[in-house]
């Protein structure tokens, strides 16, 4: 999944990879942005993320994601094909 406004400078094949290779339904990317760019929404620890909200933001919120978001099919097993 990509965002529609924007290219990505990143190496789209190492994020394929790293995705292919772990247990992961959804990994996105993030960025650590300190609200430099638009505000954080993602508090990792580590490389996990514990939070990520784009309405309730909060102070140890320092990432914000950064797309490539990858999916497996599993993820949307329970959506309506009509539904966004």
């Amino acid at each position: 999944m990509l965002y529609g406004d924007s290219h990505l400078s990143c190496d789209y094949a190492v994020v394929a990879d790293a995705f292919e290779f772990s247990d992961q339904q959804g990994p996105i990317a993030v960025y650590r942005n300190e609200d430099q760019w638009d505000t954080s929404n993602v508090k990792l620890a580590g490389n996990r993320i514990l939070a990520y909200d784009k309405v309730d933001q909060r102070a140890e919120m320092r990432h914000i994601e950064y797309g490539p978001g990858v999916f497996r099919s599993a993820v949307f097993a329970g959506v309506p094909a009509q539904e966004a």
